[in-house]
């Protein structure tokens, strides 16, 4: 009687207690205005302003819905506009909006990665075409 109650318990508790291995897919999708190069150095023009109602002039601010802590995560972004010239990158930020020098995000057409550890925030940067579309994806 004792082993059925202990295991029942046990039961109920892994159902009503999320896990801290469980794992989530954010998608956004957005629109970009311009490309800009100036972007493959993290200084494009939506970086300097931050998040803001300016998302879009060269690039589109996301909140990763958790954190990356750098033990699997990825993300990847493919252009959904017809041109077929859109070229997307992917910059990393922590949660107090400083720059991750890591451009593993940055160096193809339709970029995947690993997320850096302590990654907060993305920018989705056109670094090359005009009135571009984009889904970006992150696996945490």
């Amino acid at each position: 009687m004792r082993r059925t109650i202990v295991s029942l318990a046990m039961g109920l508790a892994m159902v009503f207690v999320p896990s801290a291995f469980a794992a989530g897919t954010q998608v956004v999708e957005g629109d970009v205005l311009v490309g800009n190069p100036g972007s493959a150095i993290g200084t494009g023009i939506n970086e300097n302003l931050g998040p803001s109602d300016a998302d879009g002039i060269d690039g589109v601010w996301v909140t990763l819905d958790a954190v990356s802590t750098g033990a699997g995560e990825t993300a990847g972004v493919i252009a959904t506009d017809d041109s077929g010239l859109s070229d997307f990158d992917i910059w990393f930020y922590d949660a107090d909006g400083r720059f991750i020098d890591d451009n593993t995000c940055a160096v193809d057409v339709d970029e995947s990665c690993a997320v850096p550890a302590g990654a907060a925030l993305a920018v989705v940067d056109l670094f090359l075409g005009a009135q571009g579309s984009f889904q970006f994806t992150y696996n945490y």
